[in-house]
């Protein structure tokens, strides 16, 4: 009797982002730049290109990728060098030492608590008066002053009257302050439009709205706090972030005017391009802050990435962003607006889904969970951080945050509305009476958590060295909780969390290649060279099973449609229009526009088109599913059932196998509505339908008839996908009044 072989251990191989790489060592390459002299960018030069020739004649994979690193890291030493090679002469400066004058800058947000009660602020933009002259200073200033409630706020122009001292070359000049006032900022020429649309933005506040309300709304829509009368409230409470333009300003926009843009049915890529020109225009309008640059270069390399259907990563958006601010301005790796907010962002990505799977398993409802789970995130990622450059903490920023930014959502909105409608003279009493209300139980409440002691307290100097062990302490909590969570998972549906892929034995890569017969018009799925290989698939094709089951029919099919190009959409082709487009989701109004461009002469032309049409035709009541099915059962979906055996790369087919599974359960005898049971009845069979059509193609009987089929079918079941949304827009509604 013959043992069985013992199965291959298996693991799950991930190979590390190759950008977010790069990136990092660009960073370390600018920083180490500064601790030479920029004199040696000749030196960097050489280095990075001696290395980088050098790769070109080694073997060893391990030699290669360090001599790359090595590379990247002196190219990006020379690129710092040479951004920081000054174009002054430090002894023009001498002549302004131990004078007393007026200082006008930019507050970087950089600062260290002194001895003496006292504080250090960097200022940078600088400008310069004395009784004799007014120069601009190219370097950064130490500006010290006295440690009081009074702090200053990072991207916000402030006029300082006291003494200059030049201490050193190799030290920044120092100004001893005795006053200051914080000013609005100064535009450059350029920005002419911007500036006096901002100009007519504050004029238009101040006159509908009382003077400190009007005061708070500029700065909250344009990050200019010049006129805020009390700005320690907002610090006290860690909520100062909301007066300056950041990531969830542009989200509150984009979200604002994405609505706006679908109710006027305007197409998905038109919307995107509209979204970014106004985001533009409003980044240049309000002060600057590198986190409203962030999130607008973010916002466009997501769209971006979207348009074009490649595979997305979290985490790329953030290094594209980081990449090109730092191409522009080196200088922000020390600006507290540009740490603080990528801090931010990194913090979500990492830290939220531990706090998102814990809330889950209290039982909140998804869009709760999901929000707090965000905010969490965000300040307990970024109050280390803050610790570190303004050497104070804000334990309220916890539960004053996830409050105050869901009050945000409505008053961002509210007071551009108010602004625009001012603007033309348009009466808004009752607008600006409700909103008013709105801001004084707003400082009301803010007042409220100030006074709790304890909240807000100084920590005074903290070392780089610990605030590097508390974000290492994080990530590696975050990497215990992954390892647990994925263990949890597999007790429940008895199932690997990760598809797990053996490392021996692999099989040669596989390649999708299509022969089109001409007689016939016939179309085949070749996968690799290997005959056996071929062969076993041949037999698995044949069987009566569902060929999404098929991990190898699966793989096949996603390699072969990851590999097309993206077919241009042109709308003024499109005379079938089978459904109210803009009552779908954007994912599926995307798909079902290309879709209807996917025709029998588009078929006969590139056969394997067929295939890709029918991901498609699955995928749009697919998202519809997976977005709204949930609220209508009476127990939530298992999770075995989301659950896909193999790795898929496109999205859309992601989706088509997650909405084929759910097709293939029991989820009609979770529905408790009878009309909606009926209806989802009726999708599984179209779903079915669709199984065996999709088996014909890959069976590769008679490619004309399935063209055909595929055409009946596909208004078919777009159909239903309408029937379904139109009656779940109708629960939807029935439970609002309910709840009323």
């Amino acid at each position: 009797m013959k043992k069985k072989k013992k199965k291959e251990p298996k693991i799950y191989k991930s190979y590390p982002e190759i950008l977010p790489i790069f990136v990092a060592v660009f960073i370390v390459g600018i920083l180490l730049s500064e601790l030479f002299s920029s004199d040696l960018y000749i030196v960097w030069f050489g280095l990075s290109l001696a290395t980088l020739i050098f790769s070109l004649f080694i073997k060893s994979e391990k030699a290669i990728t360090i001599s790359l690193i090595i590379s990247s890291l002196t190219a990006s030493m020379f690129f710092g060098a040479i951004r920081n090679k000054p174009s002054w002469n430090k002894t023009d400066l001498l002549i302004l030492d131990n004078t007393s004058g007026t200082l006008y800058g930019r507050y970087t947000g950089e600062s260290s608590v002194l001895s003496n009660n006292r504080i250090s602020y960097v200022f940078t933009d600088l400008s310069y008066s004395d009784a004799h002259q007014t120069v601009d200073i190219p370097v950064k200033v130490n500006c010290h002053m006295i440690l009081n409630r009074q702090r200053l706020y990072p991207e916000q122009y402030y006029t300082m009257t006291g003494k200059l001292r030049i201490v050193s070359f190799d030290k920044a000049p120092q100004f001893e302050v005795a006053s200051f006032t914080s000013i609005e900022p100064k535009l450059p020429s350029i920005m002419t439009t911007a500036k006096e649309f901002q100009q007519k933005i504050k004029s238009s506040l101040t006159s509908v709205l009382k003077k400190e309300h009007s005061a708070i709304v500029i700065g909250f829509l344009l990050g200019d706090t010049s006129r805020i009368t009390d700005k320690n409230i907002f610090v006290e409470t860690g909520i100062s972030h909301i007066l300056a333009v950041s990531g969830q300003h542009i989200m509150i926009i984009i979200l604002f005017v994405a609505s706006i843009m679908h109710w006027f049915k305007i197409p998905p890529i038109s919307r995107c391009v509209s979204i970014a020109l106004i985001l533009s225009f409003y980044a240049m309008v309000t002060v600057g802050s590198p986190s409203v640059w962030r999130a607008l270069i973010m916002y466009l390399s997501v769209s971006t990435i979207f348009l074009l259907e490649s595979t997305s990563s979290p985490i790329r958006p953030i290094s594209i962003a980081a990449l090109i601010m730092l191409i522009y301005e080196p200088s922000l790796l020390h600006n507290a607006s540009f740490i603080l907010s990528f801090t931010a962002v990194l913090s979500i990505i990492f830290l939220s889904p531990p706090f998102k799977f814990l809330l889950d398993m209290l039982h909140l409802p998804e869009s709760i969970s999901r929000y707090l789970s965000v905010t969490f995130a965000a300040n307990l990622g970024i109050m280390p951080m803050g610790a570190y450059i303004f050497g104070t903490v804000s334990l309220s920023s916890l539960f004053v945050n996830p409050l105050i930014l869901w009050s945000f959502t409505f008053i961002l909105p509210l007071g551009f509305i108010i602004a625009f409608l001012s603007m033309f003279s348009i009466s808004t009493v009752l607008l600006n009476s409700g909103f008013s209300i709105l801001l004084d139980t707003l400082i009301s409440f803010l007042e409220y958590v100030r006074n709790i002691p304890g909240m807000y307290f100084y920590v005074g100097n903290i070392s780089s060295l610990t605030i590097l062990l508390i974000y290492s302490a994080m990530l590696f909590m975050v990497s215990i909780f992954n390892k647990w969570q994925i263990k949890y998972i597999e007790s429940i549906t008895r199932k690997p969390a990760l598809e797990k892929i053996p490392v021996t034995n692999l099989p040669s890569k596989k390649t999708a290649e299509i022969v089109i017969d001409k007689n016939s018009k016939a179309i085949s799925t070749l996968l690799g060279k290997n005959e056996v290989h071929n062969k076993r698939l041949k037999e698995e094709i044949k069987k009566p099973s569902n060929p999404l089951k098929n991990n190898e029919i699966v793989e096949a099919i996603d390699e072969m449609i990851t590999g097309l190009k993206r077919i241009k959409i042109d709308n003024q082709e499109i005379t079938d229009d089978l459904i109210p487009v803009n009552n779908l989701n954007i994912d599926s109004q995307n798909l079902y526009y290309r879709l209807l461009n996917m025709d029998e002469e588009l078929f006969i032309k590139e056969p394997e088109r067929l295939l890709q049409a029918h991901v498609f035709m699955l995928a749009i009541p697919g998202y519809e599913l997976l977005n709204r099915i949930n609220s209508d059962l009476e127990t939530p979906i298992s999770n075995d059932i989301l659950f896909i055996d193999s790795k898929v790369n496109d999205r859309y087919f992601a989706v088509a196998i997650l909405a084929d599974s759910i097709m293939n359960s029991d989820i009609s005898e979770k529905i408790a509505d009878s009309q909606l049971k009926e209806i989802i009845k009726q999708g599984q069979n179209w779903f079915g339908v669709a199984q065996k059509l999709l088996q014909q193609i890959l069976d590769d009987k008679n490619f004309e008839d399935s063209i055909h089929q595929h055409i009946i079918l596909r208004k078919e079941l777009i159909k239903w996908c309408w029937q379904f949304v139109k009656y779940d827009n109708i629960l939807k509604l029935r439970k609002k009044k309910t709840l009323r």
